[in-house]
């Protein structure tokens, strides 16, 4: 099949070569391209899921100390304010 069009095709002018290979690039291989993300996506999808109701992916259950997770910072008071040197405290903008 592959030989029949490549030889129907180096038959016909270039123009038609040309609008060929343009609609390749135009419309049949972005469709693929987009299949094959579709495709990728919904497997990532299934498997997260999979593992989600297994319990790997569950970050509640792991240790305190990771580096993904985000810590608030503790809130300073009046007293711990007034308890720093006048060199470190904030200056006031004006």
């Amino acid at each position: 099949m592959d030989q029949v069009f490549f030889s129907w095709l180096a038959a016909q002018p270039y123009s038609i070569e040309v609008a060929v290979g343009a609609l390749f690039v135009v419309i049949v291989a972005p469709a693929v391209l987009g299949g094959m993300a579709a495709l990728a996506t919904w497997g990532e999808r299934l498997i997260g899921e999979g593992l989600r109701m297994s319990g790997l992916l569950n970050p509640l259950e792991r240790g305190k100390n990771t580096a993904w997770r985000l810590h608030k910072s503790p809130r300073r008071t009046g007293t711990e304010e007034a308890a720093r040197p006048a060199k470190q405290r904030p200056r006031a903008v004006n």
